[in-house]
């Protein structure tokens, strides 16, 4: 599935999955060829994309909830929605952001308690349930504290007020050159570290797991609980669970330490972590978990192949998405350009041709029968005189010598 990385998309786990067989649209009935229409995750209804961002861009006129296209028996519609996956890959960039601004806004408007994030130009917000002083922004990953409305990350309320105000009143330039230990928070920094791929620390801290040290921009901050920690073992924590899961909890312990943050590391975070080698691993890791998780799953029967499908309904064959090769369920076998009785045919008579080849063999071997020395054609011998006269070519020899005849 080709590189561990194309392997990875090219399979179930890819952004869209692909026909592997031609097909038609199930809305303009266009023909499809091979890896030309969309087969929706939760239906496995098919469509050209062209079809599905139609259905897309006019349904985001009035709602965010996009469903699929395909008329059922009579006039009922198919109720399956699309996947934000599937939505954002069909759509372009413009459109994709689009999509997201109306599904923010529609969400937040119909939530009587939430509360937007502090982050400047951030898009996220949270419904309130019960009495919070802080939030995790969901979009942009910052804590927001709501009793100070302010974002202050590793400092209490007092801690944020006292510096606050000492750098408020302190003349502009006169605090240069001099070391702070709980430096003011710069939002445009956080901004910036929303959108790399690893968030790194902006201060110096410790890492929970080992206690070490850990120098500004030296440690992770986990996107989906800002818990930081030393890469080193970020990294040992995950080689560690790999051996029995894929999903990488965060290793971080809360509630005075009563019981581990159940946060899971993004796929993003573990792929920069890891060497090239190890991630291939783990990527193949995701494959076996994924394909295992399939009861009517099948596996691509070519050698060294990585590639399965997941059948739906009755069928006798299928094209595996990794290596292009047409899989015979009846056969358990690939026949490529063969219908199955041609291929049973085709294996009989090779079994006939080998049996015939190792017979004449052992006839060779015992001397019970030569090759013709001019067209080596097999001569058995019955019996008579040593010399011997070829019946396709004429040429005459000595049995025991194969050597010419001579009158």
């Amino acid at each position: 599935m080709s590189t561990t990385a194309e392997l990875m998309q090219a399979a179930w786990d890819a952004t869209l999955v692909r026909n592997f067989e031609p097909t038609k649209c199930l809305l303009c009935n266009h023909d499809l060829r091979i890896h030309e229409g969309v087969i929706l995750r939760d239906c496995f209804h098919i469509f050209c994309d062209r079809c599905l961002v139609r259905t897309i861009k006019i349904t985001m006129l009035h709602s965010v909830q996009v469903h699929c296209p395909a008329q059922m028996i009579g006039d009922r519609a198919c109720m399956t929605l699309l996947q934000e996956r599937e939505i954002r890959e069909l759509l372009s960039g413009e459109d994709y952001r689009n999509y997201e601004r109306k599904c923010l806004e529609l969400a937040e408007t119909e939530a009587n308690s939430s509360v937007h994030c502090l982050v400047p130009h951030c898009k996220g917000w949270i419904e309130l349930t019960g009495f919070v002083t802080s939030f995790v922004c969901p979009v942009c990953s910052c804590k927001n504290c709501l009793s100070c409305r302010a974002i202050h990350i590793e400092m209490t309320c007092n801690e944020y007020q006292t510096l606050n105000s000492f750098t408020s009143d302190t003349p502009s330039g006169s605090n240069r050159g001099k070391p702070q230990s709980n430096p003011t928070v710069d939002l445009d920094q956080l901004w910036s570290a929303s959108e790399a791929v690893l968030a790194r620390n902006m201060y110096s801290s410790k890492c929970p797991i080992c206690d070490d040290d850990v120098p500004i921009n030296g440690g992770v901050i986990l996107r989906d609980c800002c818990h930081i920690f030393c890469e080193e073992c970020l990294i040992n924590t995950i080689k560690a669970t790999l051996d029995e899961n894929v999903e990488v909890q965060c290793p971080a312990f809360v509630d005075d330490g009563q019981q581990r943050c159940s946060t899971i590391v993004q796929e993003r975070e573990i792929k920069s972590l890891l060497k090239t080698e190890e991630y291939e691993k783990f990527e193949q890791r995701c494959l076996e978990v994924a394909e295992g998780s399939f009861t009517s799953s099948v596996h691509c029967l070519t050698p060294n192949c990585k590639g399965w499908v997941v059948l739906d309904g009755n069928v006798e064959s299928f094209r595996c998405p990794i290596c292009s090769v047409e899989n015979c369920l009846s056969c358990k076998m690939i026949h490529v350009d063969k219908s199955c009785e041609e291929y049973r045919a085709e294996i009989k008579r090779n079994g006939e041709e080998e049996l015939s080849e190792s017979a004449i063999k052992v006839l060779l071997e015992k001397r019970e029968a030569v090759l013709c020395p001019n067209c080596k054609r097999l001569i058995i011998k019955n019996g008579g005189c040593d010399h011997m006269t070829c019946l396709k070519c004429r040429y005459e020899f000595y049995w025991s010598t194969l050597a010419p005849y001579r009158r």
